[in-house]
């Protein structure tokens, strides 16, 4: 399970992603979220980009979950997943906030470094792979941008942040612009 390629990095991490949209379109989390099975136990995942990018799936989650009880525009049932057996909310091994920013921002850099590092070896030896490989490398920082981004706005909107109007408008602008950075490849 360790020394995954920036390849399958970027497989996970689309897929998960599309089944949170899944779910907050109002799917079933067990059908959707919950099929990714590092989820399960995060904790017990060996790759720290997993890990961190596991443990940020399972927060966003509480968030948009927090978000829709506090809105009152879903049943309460439909978001219970403790009754399914499925990890709940407050996991004792889950990290703080800030030390999970703290996290997924370790986690931006170290994907940055492996492309700097294909990079460098690109133009040093002139392989594509090389090249593609820190493509790949720079897309997974991008995305690792996108998910701490999405947790701030998130965490200030769902904890009722004092700051929050005040932070969103320059959090969205950098949702957008990430965005449109990962749109260009």
């Amino acid at each position: 399970m360790d020394n995954f390629l920036a390849v399958e990095y970027l497989a996970v991490m689309e897929r998960s992603l599309a089944n949170l949209i899944l779910w907050i379109e109002g799917h079933c989390l067990a059908q959707t979220v919950f099929t990714m099975l590092y989820l399960h136990k995060p904790q017990q995942v060996p790759d720290e980009l997993i890990r961190t990018y596991c443990w940020s799936l399972l927060a966003l989650c509480e968030y948009v979950r927090q978000i829709m009880l506090d809105g009152y525009v879903v049943e309460e049932e439909d978001f219970q997943v403790t009754s399914l057996a499925l990890p709940p909310s407050s996991n004792a091994d889950a990290p703080t906030a800030a030390a999970l920013l703290k996290s997924v921002k370790s986690c931006e850099e170290t994907s940055s470094k492996q492309a700097r590092k294909h990079r460098s070896s690109f133009k040093e030896k002139s392989l594509a792979d090389d090249d593609l490989q820190s493509q790949q490398w720079n897309a997974l920082a991008m995305r690792f941008r996108f998910l701490r981004t999405l947790l701030q706005f998130f965490g200030s909107f769902a904890l009722r942040s004092e700051s929050f109007f005040a932070e969103a408008p320059q959090l969205i602008d950098l949702l957008e612009a990430t965005i449109e950075k990962i749109l260009a490849g």
